[in-house]
């Protein structure tokens, strides 16, 4: 959700208005073991983090920032979630990146609509020869959400980026968080 001037202050009450109910749920089950909160916490709040953010999650203004990790903050202590579990959670940052990357490696694999695949070359269509960079993604359009992605994408090891099967590229991909 967004408005009018593409402002994403809409989307951003309505997660932290998803979350505030999460909280709810993660303070009523805070005796559970921590295993069990883990997979709620992962169920009612990472959830509501992941629907979408491929669109919202780069467009964020600092302070919309702010106010989510607070509020994922507020939830991890709520739940008394155990420092094992903690270290498997994402933070906000990784999981906007995390997701940009699986995007773009979607892209690479060209495991996409032909439609959105089609906005993005490498290096190599622009020449008959090989250069050092030409496997790196490059876009026209340097507004485009995905250009830090892009470029965060083209700093990546050339053996992460040919991984051949998108499970292994997000085991193997540790650079998100």
């Amino acid at each position: 959700h967004f408005d009018e001037k593409l402002n994403w202050s809409v989307q951003v009450e309505i997660i932290l208005k998803r979350l505030r109910q999460s909280k709810y749920i993660m303070r009523k089950c805070s005796h559970l073991n921590s295993k069990t909160k883990y997979m709620l916490y992962m169920s009612h709040v990472q959830s509501h983090l992941l629907y979408g953010i491929i669109a919202w999650g780069s467009m964020l203004n600092a302070t919309q920032r702010q106010k989510i990790r607070n509020m994922i903050n507020s939830i991890i202590k709520i739940a008394k979630i155990s420092d094992q579990e903690k270290k498997k959670i994402i933070s906000l940052d990784g999981l906007i990146t995390l997701n940009e990357q699986i995007y773009i490696y979607k892209i690479h694999k060209k495991l996409l609509p032909k439609s959105l695949v089609k906005q993005y070359y490498t290096n190599n269509m622009f020449h008959e020869y090989n250069t050092r960079l030409g496997n790196n993604i490059v876009i026209q359009e340097h507004n485009s959400i995905f250009y830090k992605s892009i470029i965060e994408w083209n700093r990546l090891d050339e053996n992460i980026r040919n991984i051949p099967k998108l499970g292994l590229f997000k085991k193997k991909n540790k650079k998100f968080d």
